[in-house]
């Protein structure tokens, strides 16, 4: 069963909903959710691993896996259209789960356990701002993380994150003093704290709320950026 305690939902201020129609966002972290791409049960999984798996591929839980399928096909799939009333975006072992019914997404603690999953909630009353420039700005919106002490892990997800996307169509640019934060070139006791002067600019909207699937609880406000009017 559920706890019955009441799970911590964060607040992301922006003026529009995820993907324009959902009010909440759950992460659910599961090693190997990667290999459920285009798959229709555990069965098509366990024929991706036999094929292609790699030695890593013998840390995944077969059960988790298979009830993250069948949560998929009965709330989010697109072959249920009629009742769908998820939507749901993977990134390597993380899954943003999308919808406007929060008790809904609970059911996903079902999966791996509520220590594999958190709860974001839209919070509107605090539109985009905007940055004026004199000249027309290279990138179409700055998003800054907040002032925070975090875990390494985090450290090193953000940097293979905007790496991963380096030479790419999606433009991700971390500012000059966040690429020396992440790369550890910083002072020791300031690597452990990330600075609410750090930002990362991009051009595309919907990369506001891939950041978001991977880092929500350390996204502190964003901006779009203009140049100043006559």
């Amino acid at each position: 069963m559920l706890s019955v305690s009441t799970p911590t939902v964060y607040i992301d201020n922006r003026e529009t909903l995820y993907y324009g129609k959902y009010r909440y966002r759950a992460r659910l972290k599961l090693f190997g959710l990667n290999r459920t791409y285009q798959a229709k049960s555990i069965i098509d999984v366990l024929e991706r691993i036999r094929k292609y798996g790699r030695h890593k591929d013998e840390n995944i839980d077969v059960d988790s896996i298979d009830r993250f399928i069948n949560w998929r096909n009965k709330y989010a799939s697109l072959d249920n259209k009629s009742e769908k009333q998820a939507m749901i975006r993977i990134e390597s072992s993380t899954a943003g789960v999308f919808c406007n019914d929060l008790q809904l997404l609970r059911t996903l603690e079902f999966i791996a356990g509520p220590e594999a999953v958190d709860y974001t909630e839209i919070d509107t009353s605090v539109p985009t701002g905007i940055k004026y420039f004199v000249k027309k700005p290279k990138y179409n919106y700055r998003l800054y993380l907040k002032s925070k002490r975090v875990p390494e892990k985090f450290v090193t997800d953000l940097a293979r994150f905007i790496d991963r996307y380096k030479e790419t169509d999606t433009v991700i640019v971390p500012s000059e003093a966040l690429s020396k934060w992440l790369t550890g070139n910083v002072k020791h006791w300031l690597y452990r704290y990330c600075s609410g002067h750090y930002y990362i600019e991009y051009n595309d909207e919907s990369t506001h709320s891939l950041m978001g699937i991977m880092f929500g609880d350390m996204i502190k406000c964003r901006f779009k950026l203009e140049k100043r009017p006559d």
